[in-house]
């Protein structure tokens, strides 16, 4: 009997953090910018979330051909076309031969901002496909580009050479 009444009290007592978090939640959207209340067709409302839109002016570039062992870079151009600050909060890649440079700082709406990637040939083969997905507070919370080569084999005597 007391472990069932144990079982009860912490059911109880889990039921009402739970409400009281989602209502401290709901009052602290109801000052913030963030929140757009929209009218509905039917004449009720709807809260959306305003957030950033990143639109970049291409998502593939392709180096073509390159020597094994070149070290190439591309700046994608973006444009936060959301209607509050887009922050990159981070940039991942497949792998450790493409290494980012983005933004630390929020780019403002209508404002436009570089994205850098560095791709190391060294090691590498044949045709090459990198992805690399942006984290932000955008739609979906991410985004990708890629970026595609050629590597040219160099004549060496080291041996085998790391494909993709």
């Amino acid at each position: 009997m007391k472990k069932i009444t144990k079982i009860i009290g912490l059911c109880a007592l889990s039921a009402s953090m739970l409400f009281a978090c989602n209502a401290e939640k709901e009052k602290s959207n109801a000052g913030s910018e963030d929140v757009v209340k929209v009218q509905t067709s039917t004449g009720g409302t709807e809260t959306n979330e305003a957030v950033a839109a990143i639109e970049f002016e291409e998502k593939l570039y392709d180096f073509g051909d390159i020597q094994q062992g070149d070290v190439v870079e591309h700046i994608f151009k973006f444009t936060n076309s959301g209607s509050i600050p887009l922050q990159i909060t981070n940039v991942k890649t497949t792998c450790g031969c493409t290494a980012p440079e983005w933004p630390k700082e929020a780019v403002a709406p209508g404002e436009t901002g570089d994205l850098k990637v560095v791709f190391n040939s060294r090691g590498k083969v044949g045709q090459q496909n990198k992805a690399i997905t942006i984290y932000a507070n955008i739609e979906d919370g991410l985004s990708s580009i890629k970026i595609t080569g050629n590597v040219v084999k160099e004549e060496t005597a080291e041996g085998p050479v790391k494909t993709m």
